[in-house]
């Protein structure tokens, strides 16, 4: 049986809408689907066009910030999860799987019955993805270091979690880690900062993996003019994850 989730769409043309609906009713699995649902208070989760000031508000004002899929030019303030236009229901639906995941991780209360998301090429294969190493994980949202660190530990990561850029600079005075990934948008120590320093410090440094939701071409450019080794859009997907662990993995071995 599956475990549905309700999700509030907010501010969208009677057009978007639709067609989100209609994706939401066809994409469902035996696992996991979501139901379309006009209130917000009776939503589990919620999708808002964050071009729309009221939609925001609203959701703002409902404290349901970290539950919300942004879809817009702009990722509100507070909020976590933002995708740009056009609206693409596939990515739209990846990126509430990923709440669900993050909601199971941080036992919030008003969840639905835990859910196992989606399989994906890389949670479809757990035996065959054992990575024995050591790695940071930096991003300044709860959340989102949440997800990452379980599925880091389904894949046989020992995972090391940093608030800030600052933290993460001091625990790499303190412990060898094999691979970081950190978040580009940080207040303060930014990821691209973070990734500079990283690479000037000393041979052998680790490998840096930049995560961000602005994803264009320039923005990737950014991410290796700063010493990033590899580049992850958010919401991050299971099996680019896998592949990126992969290609460090088979570095490693070339290195011995």
């Amino acid at each position: 049986m599956s475990t549905r989730y309700r999700v509030a769409l907010q501010g969208f043309s009677a057009f978007e809408r639709q067609a989100l609906e209609s994706y939401f009713r066809l994409a469902a699995t035996p696992k996991l689907g979501f139901d379309p649902v006009t209130v917000l208070a009776d939503s589990d989760f919620c999708v808002v066009d964050a071009d729309r000031a009221s939609a925001v508000e609203a959701v703002r004002s409902a404290g349901r910030m970290d539950w919300g899929v942004f879809v817009g030019a702009q990722l509100p303030k507070g909020a976590i999860m933002h995708l740009a236009r056009p609206i693409d229901p596939t990515q739209v639906a990846r990126a509430l799987e990923t709440l669900v995941v993050a909601r199971q991780s941080v036992a919030d209360p008003y969840a639905s019955t835990p859910v196992e998301p989606k399989r994906t090429r890389a949670a479809a294969t757990p035996a065959a993805a054992n990575f024995d190493i050591d790695v940071l994980v930096v991003d300044d949202t709860d959340i989102a270091r949440r997800f990452l660190q379980v599925q880091l530990g389904k894949l046989g990561c020992r995972v090391t979690e940093a608030a800030s850029g600052e933290q993460a600079l001091a625990e790499l005075t303190k412990h060898r880690f094999r691979v970081v990934f950190t978040d580009v948008d940080m207040k303060g120590l930014d990821g691209l900062s973070l990734c500079q320093q990283i690479k000037q410090r000393r041979k052998g440094a680790p490998t840096v993996v930049l995560m961000s939701a602005q994803a264009s071409a320039s923005d990737r450019v950014r991410a290796t003019l700063a010493g990033g080794d590899a580049f992850l859009p958010k919401p991050i997907d299971v099996a680019e994850l896998l592949g990126v662990l992969r290609t460090v993995s088979n570095r490693r071995r070339r290195a011995r």
